[in-house]
């Protein structure tokens, strides 16, 4: 006789009932987790780059092709294996950081052209060259500053 699906006579053991719930439930933090982009190949947007300020610009003849060539070379990793990068003391190479902790006249910047929010995304070139900007559920990251003295949001002694 073949599996009937209102036939009681088979009972699951009450050692496999609620097997979910005896899971450790881990708080989450968003930027932690696969909010979209973690398993997606990154993708580059520049049009809402910062060409006002040369410092940070990263249209610079000298610098595009160091930059593109770095962002060619992410093109193969996906976000996730990108956010796991870490430096030889064990902390991560590319990562969010909170508005508030960059530059104020970063800040100020944003602010003005309407692009304010919480965090801002660095992507790390090398010890000091960072990229800057927003990434997006998609996969797209939407630079805005190149930043060659690590000067928008100064390190940690």
């Amino acid at each position: 006789m073949g599996y009937r699906g209102n036939d009681r006579s088979r009972k699951t053991p009450k050692s496999q009932n609620n097997i979910a719930s005896k899971i450790p439930k881990i708080a989450s933090l968003s930027y932690l987790d696969n909010t979209g982009y973690d398993k997606k190949n990154p993708s580059w947007r520049f049009s809402i780059c910062n060409n006002d300020n040369h410092e940070w610009s990263p249209h610079g003849t000298s610098i595009k092709g160091m930059i593109y060539t770095y962002l060619i070379a992410k093109e193969n990793q996906t976000w996730g294996e990108i956010k796991k990068e870490t430096h030889d003391d064990g902390k991560t190479k590319n990562h969010f950081i909170d508005i508030q902790r960059i530059d104020p006249n970063a800040q100020k910047i944003l602010q003005d052209r309407n692009l304010i929010e919480d965090r801002i995304f660095s992507l790390r070139i090398d010890n000091k060259k960072r990229l800057f900007g927003y990434l997006r559920d998609d996969g797209v990251f939407d630079i805005i500053w190149f930043d060659p003295n690590h000067s928008i949001c100064k390190m940690k002694k």
